[in-house]
């Protein structure tokens, strides 16, 4: 992440985290550059844009849509294959979003964020594939566990409220719920489970 000049992060207890101008910013200045460590497109979005490359799409209703949750959209079949080879495997994200999917006729809450969210940045920046595969460590998901956390005081409802959402999605993952989801590093000669992302971990990053 780098600001601009002109602008700074401020925190403070009362207010929690915000960004003070420094001088007068003029219309259109670019204030914050960085590289995207995940990205989701809405399932509402007007008009509907590629769940890839981001770009708007030429056809309503889309004329590429991923076979299995149905959610993801498309420019090209050459998006839908790198998205699939990438971070939307079948076993995997595709399988949860079905999952939520499913579970939204029985009233189980799916929402784009922070539900379906959630799982995007495990599986697009964590490098989660399938389950009982592991979240790799490198600058995607190390970046979003280095944004600042608000995480709610234990015992409050807020806290319980996350806590049943990280909870929900280890279970979409087919994952468990006691144990979390198996971290590795590959920076060494054989990839080592480094530690496991559980309840709390989960509930840090939808707080980041």
């Amino acid at each position: 992440m780098s600001w601009h000049e002109g602008v700074r992060v401020v925190f403070e207890d009362a207010r929690g985290r915000y960004v003070e101008a420094l001088r007068d910013i003029e219309s259109g200045e670019v204030l914050l550059s960085e590289k995207c460590a995940a990205a989701m497109v809405y399932r509402n979005t007007d008009p509907p844009c590629c769940s890839f490359c981001l770009r708007f799409l030429e056809k309503d209703p889309p004329e590429f849509r991923c076979d299995g949750c149905k959610l993801e959209c498309y420019c090209s079949t050459a998006c839908k294959d790198e998205a699939r080879r990438s971070y939307h495997s079948s076993d995997g994200e595709c399988a949860a979003f079905e999952a939520g999917i499913e579970a939204e006729a029985i009233g189980f809450e799916f929402g784009d964020v922070p539900e379906r969210f959630l799982l995007r940045v495990l599986s697009q920046a964590g490098g989660w594939r399938t389950p009982g595969g592991p979240i790799v460590v490198g600058a995607g998901i190390d970046r979003v566990r280095m944004l600042q956390a608000h995480v709610p005081a234990p015992d409050t409802e807020e806290r319980g409220r996350l806590a049943g959402i990280s909870r929900n999605t280890l279970r979409l993952m087919d994952e468990s719920v006691e144990d979390g989801v198996r971290v590795v590093d590959p920076s060494g000669d054989e990839p080592a489970t480094t530690s496991r992302y559980g309840e709390a971990e989960l509930t840090q990053l939808l707080c980041s």
